[in-house]
């Protein structure tokens, strides 16, 4: 490729070797190191954008400073806490357990 016959061969014998594998290969580990990735930061952005500020074009930076620190990072400090005390549900998960309660109860009626 590309005409570099001397190149590919110097990778391939210093780099690609056994020994030196582990120094440069991201597959050598099983997971991706979520700290040090990207898309942990991304899918934050994301958030951001798609829950807080979908109904601002451009906002400025102080509205952004101002939704992070009263809508954003209490959220995620509660999420948090559940996390710490292993109580983590979902906002809709006492309405279904409510509702499951209800259904419960009826009987149930065959069309035979």
């Amino acid at each position: 490729v590309n005409n570099l016959p001397h190149v590919w061969n110097y990778l391939w014998n210093e780099w690609y070797c056994l020994e030196r594998w582990n120094l440069w290969a991201r597959s050598v580990t099983k997971h991706i190191n979520v700290i040090r990735s990207t898309m942990t930061i991304e899918s934050h952005w994301c958030v951001i954008k798609h829950d807080y500020l979908s109904e601002y074009n451009r906002a400025h930076l102080d509205l952004l400073v101002y939704i992070i620190i009263t809508r954003v990072l209490p959220r995620q400090v509660d999420r948090l806490q559940q996390l710490r005390d292993s109580q983590t549900i979902t906002c809709w998960r006492i309405d279904l357990k409510a509702e499951w309660n209800q259904l419960n109860k009826k009987p149930i009626h065959s069309n035979s």
